[in-house]
């Protein structure tokens, strides 16, 4: 009996190993072919082939442009960020004429102070709520913690997720304000 448990546990084991290995690889080659269509994009930008440019464009970052816009992307210092931002934020924000703005939808400046405030307003709440939990859960029993621990996971959880959503917001303003 012993000895069939030592080989269930090699087995699992090699298994293990064996799928991380092979995620690995996987990654390292998702990455490769990445790198080598970014290569395969300059050349046919210096090429001017304006199709296989845009369509390399659209399948490295799943965002749709055109020509020009695509080579004005690229040639500016904050590409990076910008395609982060139009890829995070569809219909939000724009890249048009060499900047980054808002759609027409979010551009009244009502609506982006509302986002603004009640992204901080949430952020504020759950760290707050945070706070609350831990007093709570210093002060009680043993026996009753249990139900503030899974409250303040989850409220720490949806704080990490709005103070995020808030760093982005900061990014994408950062990003318009500067007229890129």
């Amino acid at each position: 009996m012993d000895v069939q448990i030592v080989n269930d546990i090699w087995t699992l084991l090699a298994s293990v190993l064996g799928t991380m290995v092979t995620i690995l690889v996987l990654t390292h080659q998702s990455k490769k072919s990445r790198m080598e269509m970014v290569i395969k994009l300059e050349d046919e930008l210096e090429k001017d082939h304006k199709h296989s440019a845009m369509e390399l464009f659209r399948l490295l970052h799943g965002i749709r442009m055109n020509y020009e816009q695509v080579k004005e992307l690229i040639a500016n210092n904050k590409s990076i960020h910008i395609i982060h931002v139009l890829k995070k934020s569809p219909g939000m924000v724009q890249y048009n004429d060499g900047t980054l703005e808002y759609t027409p939808r979010f551009k009244p400046k009502p609506i982006q102070i509302l986002l603004k405030y009640y992204n901080q307003f949430s952020m504020y709440l759950y760290g707050i709520g945070v706070i609350a939990v831990l007093v709570i859960i210093l002060i009680s029993d043993i026996k009753n913690i249990s139900g503030a621990v899974i409250t303040l996971i989850a409220l720490l959880v949806f704080f990490i997720f709005s103070y995020k959503e808030w760093r982005f917001d900061k990014m994408v303003d950062g990003l318009i304000d500067e007229k890129t």
